[in-house]
């Protein structure tokens, strides 16, 4: 359990260090705080597997939402232990959806790529936000008071 928490400790900082300023407008409604429900995921494109439903997951699945970049060294490196904890805790209903947010070098033609190159050890749901609606949701919502939000560029 303490490499869950340590690979999504892990994608959630790799996600804050490579954002950049926010677009104009782009500001989370309500910060997030520990026990609130999950924001909805806003995904464009499902690149593996079927479409996630959190709402109708809700007590019987357990979902941990990654944010990575293809071609991003920690990213490639943390690929397959992601679907090691997929394949070890499925049983106990743990979906992993890995999700990149649209940026000059993350576009989804990068994604299928880096998914079709890792092939087996991409074992999780990846999803594309061309919108950035669920990076706001969950990254910049997350922060903390007095920190700026960030966007990927």
């Amino acid at each position: 359990m303490r490499l869950l928490y340590a690979c999504m400790g892990m994608s959630l900082f790799c996600a804050a260090t490579y954002a950049s300023p926010p677009e104009t407008g782009a500001v989370a409604k309500a910060l997030l705080k520990v026990g609130d429900p999950a924001p909805p995921i806003s995904i464009q494109d499902w690149v593996t597997n079927s479409p996630v439903d959190l709402a109708a997951g809700k007590g019987k699945e357990c979902y941990a939402i990654w944010f990575w970049q293809p071609g991003d060294l920690g990213s490639t490196q943390l690929t397959p232990r992601m679907t090691i904890l997929q394949n070890r805790y499925a049983d106990k209903g743990l979906k992993i959806v890995g999700v990149v947010t649209e940026s000059e070098t993350n576009t989804i033609e990068a994604v299928r790529k880096f998914v079709t190159d890792m092939g087996p050890r991409v074992g999780w749901t990846a999803a594309y936000d061309k919108a950035k609606e669920t990076w706001i949701a969950w990254i910049v919502a997350s922060l903390k008071q007095g920190e700026p939000p960030s966007l990927p560029k």
